[in-house]
């Protein structure tokens, strides 16, 4: 057993970039099956979930940072609509709803939708390759 599990090693150690790989390529044909699965163990494990999510956030917090400033210089649209709609719309915001663009480059155009409904309609357009 032991002579397996250093055969195993090495084996990883020697093909790390075909592993890597063959592992995304498996992700890409299992897309929805592995975000279903995801999106499920998350409504099952709200409270772990959450856990999580913030502890990935205080250790990362760098990452995000990097992050969020490559989508305001990769999205800077969407980021003035945004902020052109928050200004203005601030006393309209109740609790349950969210503001939804469906023309970024039109800031001042928005569709006031319940937060299921406009995280299903985003989800849709990211499974679809749009923006």
């Amino acid at each position: 057993m032991i002579e397996r599990e250093a055969y195993m090693r090495e084996y990883r150690n020697k093909n790390k970039d075909k592993i890597k790989k063959l592992q995304h390529e498996w992700y890409l044909k299992n897309k929805s099956r592995v975000l279903k699965a995801n999106r499920d163990w998350c409504k099952k494990n709200r409270k772990r979930s959450r856990e999580l999510h913030e502890n990935s956030r205080k250790n990362h917090l760098s990452v995000f940072v990097k992050k969020a400033k490559r989508y305001r210089k990769k999205y800077p649209e969407k980021i003035k609509a945004h902020n052109t709609s928050n200004r203005l719309l601030k006393c309209f915001k109740k609790p349950g709803f969210e503001f939804h663009h469906p023309d970024y480059s039109k800031p001042l155009e928005i569709e006031i939708l319940p937060t299921e409904i406009h995280r299903k309609i985003h989800s849709q357009i990211e499974l679809t390759g749009g923006e």
